[in-house]
């Protein structure tokens, strides 16, 4: 195969490395990344043979703007690139077989390009274009022309496969793929943790704050468990930054719990990976937001599993796929602050527990979730083809 066009409003942002990850696994397919936007690429280093590509989303002046919102009332598409980076995206397509587009809206905006050059269209969804986005019957329509011309369609989670399924009424089982995130685990076994102080069981949430990840009922009920371990010396990590800092903060603040909760905000992938290797449970307390969004199958939970750290979490979007209750850690309810205290306080006050979950959380990402995994699995379903 020739070049392979990946698509995505931006490369990289600093929570996603699972499309870094994926792009890696297409790596020798000589890629060529079209974005709107390029960042972080100190943190997500290219390929050699891997050509970026920027072309704008906005029109620009007056009379292209007119004519952008003209073509699409005409055109009746709600995802439509302005001319300018459609004639700069054509010049992209000449010797490309396939475009990989990651999520939904994308892969919209750039099925008409497909068409006309008669190209591959393959699809990854990853969360939100398949939860919130799916309250939008206009969205929900655009769907069925889109799925009815892609190639494959791949979603990271069983979960979200049925939820796309049921939008579009199961016509198109056959082209689903469900591939679940990998792990680098040579990378996570590389890297040293943050040094620990002694006699202190240290908790951690690690990704963005917002209303899906549930950090201020996280912060209530370490304040809670903490009441009824007086013995015991606790911390609670907050990596990662969001909308929800400022609450979390004054939280903290109106808790007292300045000394026992710490915000280190977004950090760097190595340094996100030391500091969950310091703790002792990561806690991922995720929902469903009050928009309708919901996580795909969150990297957060197979990174804490490589670095062999317990993980407490909820039965919510691909969670259960990986973390299999009284297993590979522990599962309590969506919203449930009480089951979730009850989960922390078991393994708090059990190490033998902490590392009976932990040692097969290990042994469950090496032989299903690691990178190597996925890449053999995305590679395969590209040179098929």
């Amino acid at each position: 195969m020739s070049e392979v066009i990946i698509y995505n409003t931006s490369f990289f942002e600093g929570s996603e490395t699972f499309i870094y990850n994926q792009y890696l696994a297409l790596s020798f397919f000589s890629p060529v990344l079209v974005a709107h936007r390029f960042k972080n690429l100190e943190r997500f280093p290219l390929q050699a043979n891997t050509t970026e590509f920027m072309i704008g989303n906005v029109p620009e002046g007056i009379k292209d703007r007119l004519i952008h919102y003209i073509r699409r009332k005409w055109l009746k598409l709600p995802y439509l690139l302005p001319l300018a980076s459609e004639r700069q995206l054509e010049e992209n397509l000449k010797d490309a077989q396939v475009i990989h587009a990651h999520f939904g809206p994308n892969a919209l905006a750039i099925l008409p390009y497909a068409k006309r050059n008669a190209l591959h269209l393959v699809v990854s969804f990853h969360g939100y274009d398949a939860s919130q986005l799916l309250q939008d019957p206009v969205y929900v329509k655009s769907l069925l022309p889109l799925f009815d011309y892609a190639s494959s369609v791949i979603v990271c989670a069983e979960k979200m496969k049925q939820d796309l399924l049921t939008a579009t009424h199961f016509k198109y089982v056959a082209k689903f793929h469900v591939i679940h995130y990998g792990v680098d685990l040579e990378f996570i076994s590389s890297i040293l943790p943050k040094k620990r102080t002694e006699g202190v069981v240290k908790l951690i949430h690690a990704g963005r704050l917002t209303a899906k990840k549930g950090v201020l009922d996280l912060i209530r009920v370490f304040n809670a468990v903490r009441t009824k371990l007086p013995h015991i010396q606790l911390q609670l990590d907050i990596v990662g930054d969001g909308e929800d800092m400022k609450a979390a903060l004054d939280l903290r603040s109106e808790l007292g719990l300045s000394d026992y909760v710490q915000f280190y905000g977004a950090v760097s992938h190595y340094e996100l990976i030391a500091h969950v290797k310091a703790a002792d449970i990561f806690v991922l307390n995720s929902r469903i937001s009050p928009s309708g969004d919901s996580e795909g199958f969150p990297n957060s939970i197979l990174e804490a599993m490589a670095a062999g750290t317990s993980v407490v979490s909820a039965r919510h979007a691909g969670i259960p796929e990986v973390v299999f209750h009284e297993e590979t850690g522990l599962l309590v309810d969506e919203l449930d602050n009480e089951g979730l205290e009850a989960a922390l306080i078991r393994l708090i006050q059990s190490e033998e527990l902490r590392e009976q979950y932990s040692r097969q959380a290990y042994q469950k990402v090496g032989q299903t979730f690691s990178l190597k995994e996925m890449t053999r699995k995305l590679a395969n379903l590209f040179s098929d083809l």
